[in-house]
């Protein structure tokens, strides 16, 4: 269900070019207004997904990713490469990615 995704698009660029990008923290901040019916809360946004060139999606919860829901963003503490990615509901992973809206 593609509601369980925050309906809002990023574009990442990198300095020097994406063969030289290692590791980064990345921080997503995201629109009130935009978050398709999930509330703003831990029950609501939970789960950051990271999708491949290949298809393959990681899934960032507790512990992986930090909600700050008072200020509207998640931050990923360590991130290689650079991917498409999409924040929501963590029952969003039950889903195909072609149903997502992207961030990336």
């Amino acid at each position: 269900d593609a509601d369980q995704l925050v309906e809002q698009e990023f574009a990442f660029t990198v300095s020097g070019g994406a063969d030289d990008f290692a590791s980064a923290e990345i921080v997503l901040p995201y629109s009130p207004d935009q978050l398709g019916g999930l509330s703003n809360d831990a029950d609501g946004l939970n789960a950051v997904f990271r999708v491949d060139g290949g298809g393959d999606v990681t899934v960032y919860t507790d512990g992986d990713a930090d909600f700050d829901h008072a200020n509207n963003q998640v931050t990923v503490p360590s991130v290689d490469g650079l991917s498409f990615w999409f924040v929501g509901n963590e029952s969003a992973a039950e889903t195909s990615v072609e149903e997502w809206w992207m961030l990336y």
